[in-house]
């Protein structure tokens, strides 16, 4: 979970509908009663990761026109309207889309834990060297603001190294992210490492990023 649900407040958990009693917030514990519910409860979370090896056998449904006869009409319309649109718009072709002269749209086709390396890189590590303004991201996608150049930011990502055990690299000098329960109990520096080797990917991403 993402939040802490508040007393009274029902969740999914393991396919049951359960309904908070109590919060110990200093012990994080969640007290519940198992309750059944025909109202659809809250979902307090944004689910796991999308491999990227999902994303990319997307890419080859895109690219492909192979017709699936268990799908119901509608479905086989969306995924028409879907290829139609991949391949005006060039991104089964290319990574960058430009969208103005010192906008573009990033699209990797990779898994969303790379996607979320990438942003944090960009964001961070990377944001001075390619004067980079703002990055907003999408499903699947990033759209970068920079100063450069599509050409001028490819060329500087090309020269780039960087120093793959730093957490600068992928967050702010001040946060330290809390994950797990007892991340209180861990010095920052060391949470701040275990966020960079944990969460991230930082090595596929730089690798990404050069191959661009």
């Amino acid at each position: 979970m993402e939040n802490c649900p508040i007393v009274g407040e029902a969740f999914v958990l393991a396919g049951r509908i359960w309904k908070v009693r109590d919060v110990d917030e200093e012990r994080k514990i969640i007290y519940v009663n198992p309750v059944k519910n025909n109202c659809i409860p809250h979902w307090n979370g944004s689910g796991g990761h999308i491999h990227t090896k999902i994303i990319q056998r997307i890419g080859q449904i895109l690219r492909e026109d192979t017709q699936y006869s268990y799908l119901q009409p509608k479905a086989s319309q969306v995924i028409d309207d879907a290829r139609f649109i991949a391949r005006e718009t060039g991104i089964l072709q290319k990574s960058i889309i430009p969208y103005t002269e010192r906008s573009f749209y990033l699209c990797p086709w990779v898994g969303s834990k790379t996607l979320q390396t990438i942003k944090n890189l960009l964001t961070c590590g990377l944001k001075a060297s390619l004067r980079i303004y703002s990055v907003f991201e999408g499903n699947n996608y990033l759209q970068i603001t920079s100063d450069l150049s599509v050409a001028e930011f490819t060329d500087e990502l090309s020269k780039l190294q960087i120093n793959f055990n730093d957490p600068d690299m992928v967050l702010p000098k001040n946060q330290v992210p809390r994950v797990d329960k007892y991340d209180k109990m861990i010095p920052d520096k060391l949470l701040r490492v275990a966020f960079l080797h944990n969460e991230l990917d930082l090595k596929v991403a730089f690798e990404v990023l050069k191959g661009l």
